[in-house]
């Protein structure tokens, strides 16, 4: 998986692309946790790019979300597609994240 990096002011955005899975954990948590302790208000997970995930990666997205919410950071995830969104949406998981488009996400977090 790779993961790109924009931030402006209080707001981090991660774009994901490839595999989500147990493989690619020790990236996304090496990127994404350290943004936990940094004064921010909003970290936004775009995975339109992201065509697979497994138990793994939707058990570190949960984490983040609830470490988040814990300090007070707004967490969304982005233009998720597919085979990923039809799987959140079957472990009801569609309804404990807040699911947003990435021109919505822009227009509110990075104008």
């Amino acid at each position: 998986m790779n993961i790109e990096v924009i931030s402006k002011e209080s707001t981090k955005l991660f774009h994901l692309s490839g595999d989500f899975t147990i493989t690619s954990l020790q990236d996304f948590q090496d990127s994404v946790f350290p943004a936990l302790n940094e004064p921010l208000t909003t970290i936004g997970i775009n995975m339109e790019d992201v065509n697979f995930i497994d138990s793994s990666g939707i058990g570190k997205l949960v984490q983040v979300a609830n470490l988040a919410k814990g300090k007070n950071i707004k967490f969304y995830l982005i233009d998720i597609q597919g085979r990923v969104l039809q799987l959140l949406k079957s472990v009801r998981l569609d309804s404990f994240f807040t699911i947003i488009d990435k021109h919505s996400f822009a227009e509110k977090h990075l104008s």
